[in-house]
């Protein structure tokens, strides 16, 4: 097994199939949070079998332990096989949990703008901004302004607001 760890990330972002096959996998672990908690995902079916057994049938590491790679991985990684064994399951899966009721339960709203129209996933990494503090989801354009006007450089609304309970005192 081989880690992919930070000190390698400048060479990940160069080998972009590398950097591609990451993000699907940080997807599928959040995903498989909402998978195996979900009833009706034992029932779903998709094109490429039932759901929870598409997860269940990757190997481990591939959830669990997204800077480990075997070298076969590797070897699927640069033949394109990895990507294209990841992308139906994380296309299925976000289908599944941004339609399925039990799921949608587990949404969250901005910490900002608080749009309760719109339920936000920390899988939906093109537009969310996970809080690595507190774990509070957000727009990444909400989190940008929240940025610019603060200059706080990491933590996210929730963590940056004064301690209710001790400012009465």
């Amino acid at each position: 097994m081989y880690i992919i760890s930070l000190e390698n990330y400048l060479q990940v972002e160069k080998i972009r199939v590398l950097k591609h096959v990451i993000v699907l996998r940080e997807k599928l672990s959040y995903m498989w949070d909402y998978i195996k908690e979900c009833p009706d995902a034992e029932e779903a079916v998709t094109k490429c079998g039932n759901l929870r057994t598409l997860f269940t049938s990757l190997e481990q590491h591939l959830l669990h332990s997204l800077d480990l790679f075997s070298l076969s991985d590797l070897v699927r990684v640069h033949n394109k096989d990895m990507s294209t064994l990841l992308e139906p399951i994380v296309y299925y899966a976000k289908c599944h949990i941004e339609a399925c009721e039990h799921c949608k339960q587990y949404g969250a709203t901005c910490v900002y703008c608080e749009n309760s129209e719109e339920l936000l996933f920390p899988f939906q990494m093109e537009k969310v901004y996970k809080c690595g503090t507190c774990g509070s989801l957000s727009h990444l354009k909400c989190q940008a302004k929240f940025r610019r006007k603060t200059s706080a450089d990491k933590g996210c609304k929730k963590c940056h607001q004064p301690n209710k309970i001790g400012s009465n005192i």
